[in-house]
């Protein structure tokens, strides 16, 4: 088996001092026979003298995995995303090297204030979140899967860019944040008449810290671009929360009040996404069972794979002795996993378009 490591996108002119190629033995034969590589046409080129030898052949290995599949399923993360513009987490300039943290489910359900300042950083992120574009990596994932050799994606992004792209059977572990739901009645909602709520009730709010989209003037008037995060909110610095308002579920707001803990309420609208601390349906992960059960090998993209709610589907196909792959920047939690066939250090957005160069 081989794996590759450190493939950037460097020039052929660098000497390879980091990349190493070594070979290990896995618990288990290759039993997939590799096709014929892809004649490259020369329109299909993607500037080969600017790609290092080794990104070249890291494809090219990857390539012949790829294509011997016909139920191939992907296991995508934030990394797949950042190249449109929507940040990750773990990265070295990521969410959490940054002091961000997600929000709590349980502080978002029990307290006003984490929901006042949750709707107040999103409204103000909305408009930057659903302006990105797919990039090479969805694009090169619905070509794949448009040429029979992809069965399903599961990614843990809430920004639905696969959908975005042409990718028919995709399962959002973490939901999306195009919806919000009522948590009393269930009632599903486009988010798009959510924002136009919230900027109708905090019409003096925004005056005093800005319109959504807008770059933060907090600091004196001083304009400075706000930090985007990775499920749509932005950082608004020092602002005071309380005055902001949020709405209601209109159909639960008049219904006479339960007995709720402090801090809840009845008819608390909420992002269509699994905050941490919040469990996936169960219904989503039998969904991703069933994928990888069928599946003849798996694909992992731009995830460090650290949150269990993925890790388990990478465990579940080395359990099932599927052969899997990775590109990814950093360490993953599956790298020492036996059916691991390889890993490579490189941009998905960089790697899956050399997959795709001559397949046409």
């Amino acid at each position: 088996m081989v794996c590759i490591i450190g493939c950037a996108s460097l020039s052929s002119s660098h000497t390879p001092t980091q990349h190493i190629l070594h070979t290990r033995t896995t618990r288990r034969p290759q039993t997939h026979q590799s096709q014929t590589r892809p004649s490259l046409h020369s329109k299909e080129r993607v500037q080969m003298d600017t790609i290092s030898t080794y990104m070249l052949l890291s494809s090219f290995i990857l390539r012949d995995f790829v294509l011997s599949r016909r139920h191939l399923v992907i296991i995508s993360g934030a990394g797949a995303s950042t190249e449109s513009g929507v940040p990750d987490y773990r990265s070295p300039k990521g969410s959490y090297a940054k002091g961000h943290r997600p929000t709590n489910y349980q502080e978002f359900m029990t307290s006003l204030y984490h929901r006042q300042r949750y709707w107040a950083r999103s409204m103000a992120g909305w408009k930057h979140f659903f302006s990105v574009d797919p990039n090479s990596t969805h694009h090169a994932v619905y070509s794949l899967e448009a040429m029979g050799h992809i069965s399903g994606i599961i990614t843990q992004n809430v920004d639905r860019l696969h959908t975005k792209a042409g990718s028919a059977n995709v399962i959002e572990l973490h939901g999306n944040n195009e919806t919000v739901i009522c948590t009393s009645c269930k009632t599903v909602s486009p988010r798009l008449d959510f924002q136009k709520k919230l900027e109708a009730v905090n019409s003096m709010w925004i005056q005093r810290y800005g319109k959504p989209g807008s770059e933060d003037t907090s600091n004196g008037g001083t304009q400075q671009p706000r930090t985007t995060r990775p499920d749509g909110d932005v950082d608004l610095g020092q602002v005071d929360y309380s005055s902001f308002e949020v709405p209601l579920c209109d159909a639960c707001a008049e219904a006479p009040p339960l007995d709720l803990a402090p801090g809840q309420a009845r008819g608390i609208i909420k992002p269509t996404v699994v905050f941490f601390g919040e469990n996936v349906a169960s219904n989503v992960v039998e969904a991703a069972r069933d994928l990888i059960r069928n599946a003849d090998g798996v694909l992992v993209l731009g995830t460090s794979l650290m949150v269990y709610s993925s890790y388990r589907f990478a465990k579940q196909a080395d359990e099932l002795n599927i052969p899997m792959w990775m590109v990814n920047i950093g360490p993953t939690r599956a790298d020492g996993l036996p059916n691991v066939q390889g890993k490579i250090e490189a941009r998905t957005g960089e790697m899956l378009p050399l997959i795709l160069a001559g397949t046409s």
